[in-house]
């Protein structure tokens, strides 16, 4: 279990950091790295139904799961949308992007995009309330 929350902590941080900042971190780069290289280590290409594919040599049951995560952090994060990773303005969740234009804020927006628009219409009533009260 210990292995599940470090290689989550690492993903998200990586991301987080990311997302945040438009630059990636050695540190977590490192972190990533070291999952990735115990990843590669049981990696194989083998045949299938569909054409050749990644394959992986089953160390222990349990480990098989967060090799198949930390493979798929590793294609998003060397993918041209790891741009499109952002940080939601309300709750901080990570998510990715998949708008026209790039510019969603929020992760969902009919509880966090929602939220905050309510919020800012709640402040917009009350400056022209209290600018027509000044009147």
């Amino acid at each position: 279990m210990d292995e599940v929350r470090a290689l989550r902590e690492a993903i998200y941080d990586f991301f987080d950091y990311h997302a945040k900042n438009g630059k990636i971190h050695p540190a977590h780069l490192e972190t990533l790295n070291g999952f990735l290289h115990e990843v590669y280590m049981y990696t194989c290409i083998k045949m299938t139904e569909n054409g050749l594919q990644r394959g992986i040599f089953k160390k222990t049951y349990m480990e098989k799961p967060l090799w198949i995560i930390a493979l798929s952090a590793e294609s998003l994060l060397l993918s041209d949308r790891l741009s499109r990773v952002k940080a939601c303005d309300n709750c901080g969740w990570l998510f990715l992007d998949t708008s026209k234009n790039g510019a969603r804020r929020w992760c969902n927006m009919s509880t966090c995009g929602s939220q905050t628009k309510a919020k800012a219409w709640y402040h917009r009533k009350k400056e022209l309330e209290s600018g027509k009260s000044n009147l």
